[in-house]
């Protein structure tokens, strides 16, 4: 890829697919690891009752499935990035080559 504005644009693309990493990894560490332990800690018997059954249903029902949801569409977001980035350096490749034959047949008459 020679063009200038899409070796900027690639790395702009990296940029945020790597702060979209960040965001997934801060979601895993910080919020599911420690909820699931927590679940693990109260079925384990260090809360009962039912207050503890209610917290973990609040936690497995409420809490978990919109996270697992933001993880999913935060994967998503990596992926179709990755793809459009690839279809921008294709269609860059196919101009400049088309481009350059045009160049070659003009140069030939």
């Amino acid at each position: 890829m020679s063009n200038p504005f899409l070796k900027y644009a690639r790395l702009v693309v990296e940029s945020v697919t790597s702060q979209v990493t960040n965001q997934i990894n801060i979601m895993e560490e910080q919020v599911k690891a420690p909820a699931q332990n927590f679940i693990s800690m109260v079925e384990g018997g260090i809360w009962k009752g039912n207050g503890a059954n209610r917290f973990v249903q609040a936690v497995t029902e409420e809490l978990l499935p919109p996270l697992m949801s933001l993880g999913l569409a935060c994967v998503g977001i990596k992926t179709n990035l990755g793809k459009a980035s690839s279809i921008i350096e294709d269609a860059d490749t196919k101009v400049t080559s088309a481009v350059a034959n045009l160049a070659d047949t003009f140069d030939s008459i």
